[in-house]
């Protein structure tokens, strides 16, 4: 099973939160749609037939059923984390690739066990505690809506959450991005915010030319499969958009380590 290096592929934002910088030519446009599915649609209406079958993929599964990642699941991914950051996303549960982002507490659909479920309003609490203290406001009473997971340091949640303001009990609707990391699995609030409406995407016209991926620290690394691809140059218009940096690793190492980051996921939850 291949597993993909997109450094390259469908880059988010001139300026990421690595310090990668997108550089070309081009003016951007809105990408239009009155539903997700058309975005969807359009989005990938939007590369050629030549870049569609340039892909790197294959249609080997592995032992439950997983694949790498598609064409058209890495553009659906990617419009999810442009468009909600990571909390509102489809079901890829069935695509192998490290750094993918997963449903994991959507009850009553998928439900999970009470230990996770404990971790996740343990993560809550703590983020509306870290949003009381910057914001000098008067949350609590928090209810679980739902929670993505990614793993990563060993694992990342992205949980949405209501909470009710003590002082005029008012509801509502919160987002949160909380780290569970090494050595002590220790829960690190990144993000907490008042939920937000999906940010706007743009794309660059059909004038495209190929792009050169630069960084302040280091050069990037493409694969053979990817260097000199022209590329769809994407803007997030209110903030930069957090994006998927997967290392240049043998397969066997990627699916090493993804291993034992998924045995101390599972052994927690």
């Amino acid at each position: 099973m291949k597993y993909h290096d997109r450094n390259s592929f469908g880059l988010g934002g001139k300026m990421g939160s690595n310090g990668k910088r997108v550089e070309g030519s081009g003016d951007l446009i809105l990408l239009r749609g009155r539903s997700r599915e058309e975005r969807l649609k359009n989005f990938i209406d939007s590369f050629t037939e030549e870049e569609k079958a340039e892909w790197d993929t294959d249609d080997e599964e592995d032992e439950n059923g997983r694949h790498s990642m598609s064409f058209e699941e890495y553009v659906s991914h990617r419009l999810d984390m442009m468009e909600s950051d990571g909390f509102d996303i489809q079901d890829y549960s069935k695509v192998a690739d490290p750094g993918v982002l997963h449903q994991f507490y959507y009850p009553p659909e998928k439900p999970t066990d009470e230990e996770c479920v404990q971790e996740l309003k343990d993560c809550s609490y703590q983020a509306i505690a870290k949003f009381n203290s910057e914001n000098s406001t008067r949350y609590g009473n928090v209810l679980l809506v739902k929670a993505n997971t990614q793993v990563l340091c060993p694992y990342r949640y992205f949980i949405t959450f209501k909470a009710t303001n003590e002082t005029n009990n008012q509801q509502e609707t919160f987002q949160a991005k909380v780290n569970v990391c090494f050595p002590n699995l220790d829960k690190v609030v990144e993000l907490v915010r008042i939920k937000t409406a999906p940010n706007p995407v743009y794309i660059a016209r059909r004038s495209w030319t190929k792009l050169r991926v630069t960084s302040s620290r280091s050069p990037a690394v493409l694969t053979p499969s990817h260097r000199g691809r022209r590329v769809e140059a994407l803007l997030v218009k209110t903030k930069p958009s957090p994006t998927l940096n997967f290392p240049r690793l043998s397969s066997s190492v990627v699916a090493s380590v993804s291993i034992l980051v998924l045995v101390v996921f599972h052994s927690k939850c």
